[in-house]
């Protein structure tokens, strides 16, 4: 559906209900899984020589970013023939359990055989959902198995050009997960947390490597969804269809940046000639108000919102030039952009963002909508570190191809 657009203010960001301290990063792009930090602070500048290193652990293949809690780290790589996911001491990496998965996985297209979603911590238990298609429960604590389901095959979906990367959401006492079981209506599928029981499924569409939102208003919980071809609005208590719009293209395609909720709006955005697309939310539906080709299209970054505009990052990291940018979705406007920085993954701290660019240089801005403000850089690591990194009391854990990386950002 397409509307004509009507000036409305952009209101306050969406929380999601998730289950989390002060400072903990506990699933994909933080708290609220919008790239936005809770009760976190960034310095001025980075000390000189560069944050230091506390910490590294050893790393297999994948791209997955760790998850925090507290004073436990979730680690989530692969092994030689194992998915290994480590629970690790946030002050010094130190193992303390280990759960390991057995896999033959090899993907369709790359090298890299390894996990790629972000575990998700929720109270006393750790989800995570692996390439070889397992979707598992372990006790936090204990790292005791609770339930394991090999969901790509009880749905008959496909394990698409990676695997599955998608990482689920929990919703009350529901563990959502992006299936793509396009075969047997379960495309989306809920699970009971507890047991893994399903709960409900709906639509027939491969998955993609995007996460699903949280969206909420008049007392009801709904899921934005972007799957492979089309974004659905699901009631997340029933799973029934509230309405979906067209997004994304057949072939060597794929949606892997989250949705973005600011306010009564949602933000879309693919690379691969996808685009982007502004349009309003509400329970009754969704509405396409603009799309675009040119203004945005992000091959895996999430955009940041910060006041009526969105940080994001133009174009791919396997081609071309990417920009950092800032738009403006409300007037359809590049406010500025910033090139040769390389393809990099975003966190807002406030009113400062940390720009990780995918070949290990870290920089601190100031999320200033008007220009482009570079307020420090620091080399971190060298080799490529494209998996999402996480933040929690002033440190930062990254990942390359051979390690997890703890860093301080302060003095």
């Amino acid at each position: 559906m397409k509307s004509r657009f009507t000036s409305l203010p952009i209101l306050c960001l969406i929380l999601l209900a998730t289950y989390c301290e002060a400072g903990d990063w506990p699933q994909i792009l933080g708290p609220n899984r919008d790239g936005i930090a809770v009760d976190e602070s960034l310095p001025a500048e980075f000390p000189a020589g560069g944050p230091r290193q506390v910490w590294s652990h050893s790393a297999g293949s994948g791209s997955s970013g760790a998850a925090i809690q507290g004073d436990d780290v979730i680690l989530f790589h692969r092994q030689g023939d194992e998915e290994l996911v480590e629970c690790c001491a946030f002050d010094s990496g130190e193992t303390r359990w280990t759960v390991r998965f057995p896999t033959n996985f090899r993907p369709v297209v790359g090298t890299s055989d390894g996990p790629l979603a972000v575990p998700v911590i929720h109270g006393d238990r750790v989800y995570v959902f692996g390439t070889s298609g397992f979707l598992a429960a372990i006790n936090l604590q204990t790292g005791d198995l609770l339930w394991k389901k090999n969901v790509v095959s009880e749905f008959r979906a496909q394990e698409g050009y990676f695997g599955p990367g998608s990482t689920p959401l929990v919703v009350d006492d529901l563990l959502i997960a992006n299936v793509g079981g396009f075969r047997t209506e379960a495309g989306m599928v809920a699970f009971e947390r507890e047991s893994g029981d399903v709960v409900w499924q709906a639509t027939s569409e491969h998955a993609s490597y995007a996460s699903p939102m949280l969206y909420e208003a008049k007392g009801k919980k709904y899921i934005l969804a972007i799957e492979r071809l089309s974004t659905y609005l699901l009631d997340a208590k029933s799973g029934a269809v509230i309405d979906s719009i067209p997004f994304g293209q057949r072939g060597p395609t794929v949606n892997a940046a989250n949705p973005v909720l600011m306010g009564n709006h949602f933000f879309l955005t693919a690379s691969y000639g996808i685009g982007s697309v502004w349009g309003t939310i509400s329970p009754d539906g969704l509405e396409i108000v603009w799309e675009d080709d040119e203004i945005l299209a992000s091959q895996y970054t999430t955009s940041i919102a910060y006041k009526d505009s969105l940080f994001a990052v133009n174009g791919r990291q396997d081609g071309g030039n990417p920009i950092l940018c800032c738009i403006n979705p409300t007037t359809r406007s590049t406010n500025w952009e910033e090139y040769y920085l390389g393809y990099a993954t975003l966190i807002r701290v406030d009113d400062r963002l940390l720009h990780m660019n995918t070949s290990g240089t870290l920089r601190l801005l100031a999320a200033d909508t008007s220009s482009y403000q570079e307020l420090s850089k620091a080399e971190l690591t060298r080799g490529t570190t494209r998996a999402l990194p996480a933040l929690s009391r002033g440190h930062l854990i990254i990942r390359n191809e051979d390690e997890f990386l703890c860093f301080k950002l302060t003095e």
